[in-house]
């Protein structure tokens, strides 16, 4: 019934068993475990022929494992029309939450690849919420915190370590364009560059604002060599995106600043100027003329690329505005409105409003842009109060990543990614909820005496 290879799996699951032992007691340690192997949904099997990966059964041994120690499925209450001070998701998330996960279920029921769509439902939108319910209510103040951004280091620092041999030896690089010494790409685990600068990239501006953090010497040079080593795979990745987040994060949450504001804004203004008044070089002026004229070749930029896919992709959504192409039905949907035929068509659009629109329809696009409007609205007041302010620094400039490498990219539709995005969502609560920032710091021991 356990498929593909006996030995491996059968070394897996004893693996998940020990898991689901040391944690049953201590379920914060899986929250840990879990941050620092986010790309274990790379190890993939089969159970009772049902396809799943090491992450999605953590996930599920964290959340049944939790909820059955101490009888706390009695205790607790996620309904969200009702006031409870037990419970610490906070209201103003509740019902975008709750949309969301209804309008990805629906999807799912109308999709035409409804094996998929399951597959999809499960992976990227039921397991994260019940990674995020465990992680709210057991991530209770900042010691907890400041263990979830070191699990979260130690995932940057190893995929650092990795990217820098493989960028200085080409080993295991399958595609020849990228091993090429001149063009050289790293793709470490992942098999492809892009994945570096969506999972780093937000890690990178969580330890940018931890720096904000007062730490001893040793603390300290862990963060540097985290952002050092994160920065290393992203550049050696050539991810674009992530670098162009980065950059854009800092500047947003500079403005945010009083004290730097002035100085920023003026500086912005000289840049644009000094662009508007500058004639562009003639290599982009031809990029934006191609795009304006959507003629593409076998040379064309992935920019260009992207921008006829754009194009494509709102034109089928014209035609089907509610439910969009449907969940795991991006391709075959976009298929009649494809005019490039040397063209492969990728299993996302590109950019995160088609993304979501395309997927779970326009009301999940709407539950996803409420979703983000409430995540920022908490931020700014936790921002404007100083409340826990080295964790709303570290939080605004990662969601402003997301968010900005997420115009030209997919950072939510990947096992890891969709994690990450509700382990945000989890800091987010955890930075702007009073009865959390009030508790003291008491031992894991102490907690579960």
């Amino acid at each position: 019934m356990i498929s593909p290879v006996w030995l491996p799996v059968w070394c897996v699951i004893g693996l998940l068993f020990l898991f689901a032992c040391i944690i049953y007691s201590r379920p914060r340690w899986g929250i840990y475990a879990i941050a620092a192997t986010l790309p274990s949904y790379l190890i993939r099997f089969t159970i009772f022929e049902i396809p799943t990966t090491v992450l999605e059964v953590s996930i599920l041994i964290l959340f049944f494992t939790w909820l059955a120690n101490n009888g706390r499925w009695k205790k607790i209450n996620l309904r969200f029309w009702q006031r409870n001070t037990a419970n610490p998701i906070l209201s103003i998330l509740k019902l975008p939450l709750t949309l969301l996960l209804a309008t990805a279920f629906i999807a799912a029921l109308l999709s035409p690849s409804q094996a998929a769509a399951f597959g999809i439902l499960k992976a990227y939108f039921i397991d994260p919420m019940l990674f995020f319910v465990v992680f709210v209510y057991e991530i209770k103040n900042e010691k907890h915190i400041e263990r979830v951004f070191y699990a979260l280091g130690i995932l940057a620092v190893s995929i650092g370590c990795a990217a820098a041999w493989q960028y200085a030896t080409g080993i295991g690089i399958a595609n020849p364009t990228w091993a090429d010494p001149a063009y050289r790409r790293v793709t470490t685990i992942f098999g492809y560059p892009n994945a570096h600068g969506l999972l780093l990239g937000p890690i990178v501006a969580l330890y940018m604002g931890y720096l904000f953090r007062k730490s001893d010497r040793r603390m300290l040079a862990w963060k540097i060599i985290v952002i050092a080593l994160g920065l290393t795979a992203i550049i050696a990745a050539k991810t674009t995106g992530a670098l162009v987040g980065i950059g854009a994060a800092l500047w947003i949450f500079g403005s945010l600043q009083k004290k730097y504001r002035t100085t920023l804004l003026a500086l912005t203004l000289l840049i644009v100027l000094g662009l508007t008044f500058t004639p562009a070089p003639e290599r982009f002026s031809n990029v934006l003329s191609r795009i304006s004229d959507n003629t593409l070749d076998l040379a064309s930029s992935s920019l260009e690329i992207r921008a006829n896919q754009w194009r494509e992709t709102l034109a089928m959504l014209s035609d089907h505005p509610i439910r969009g192409g449907g969940l795991a039905n991006y391709r075959q949907a976009l298929e009649p409105y494809h005019a490039y035929e040397f063209l492969e068509i990728y299993l996302y659009p590109h950019t995160l409003i088609l993304n979501f629109w395309s997927e779970i329809g326009i009301a999940g696009l709407l539950a996803i842009g409420w979703l983000l409007v409430s995540v920022g609205r908490l931020l700014l007041a936790a921002n404007r109060s100083q409340q826990s302010s080295w964790l709303s620094a570290s939080l605004i400039l990662a969601w402003s990543v997301v968010l900005v490498h997420g115009l030209v990219d997919v950072p939510y539709f990947k096992n890891d990614l969709s994690v990450l995005w509700m382990l945000l969502v989890g800091l987010t609560v955890a930075a702007t909820n009073n009865r959390v920032q009030a508790l003291p710091h008491t031992s894991d021991d102490a907690y579960h005496a």
